[in-house]
């Protein structure tokens, strides 16, 4: 008995993710896990598609603040690569047409 009380999860527990959503391979949830960076789950998300805009990624808190961030600069300096915190939504736009 002891050993089946033990692989239940604790009182309160959640799973805890990060959503994708827009312009990546592989869109919708990804399991979050502490000081998770933007880069690392967008290759979760099987990285951008070539309709993504790489320069106007949203990040949108849960406290409904939302930062813009670079996907380039993110995976060329640890410093740009924003630390997502659960609950994170990513929105990957699409590149605006030129006429």
């Amino acid at each position: 008995r002891a050993g089946i009380d033990a692989q239940l999860p604790p009182p309160g527990w959640t799973e805890r993710f990060i959503y994708v959503e827009g312009e990546v391979a592989h869109a919708g949830r990804q399991r979050w896990t502490n000081d998770m960076r933007l880069s690392v789950v967008l290759g979760l998300a099987g990285g951008l598609t070539e309709a993504a805009d790489p320069t106007r990624l949203q990040i949108h808190h849960q406290n409904a603040g939302v930062d813009i961030a670079n996907y380039g600069e993110a995976i060329n300096s640890p410093l740009k690569d924003n630390i997502l915190l659960r609950g994170d939504r990513v929105v990957v736009p699409r590149k605006e047409r030129s006429n």
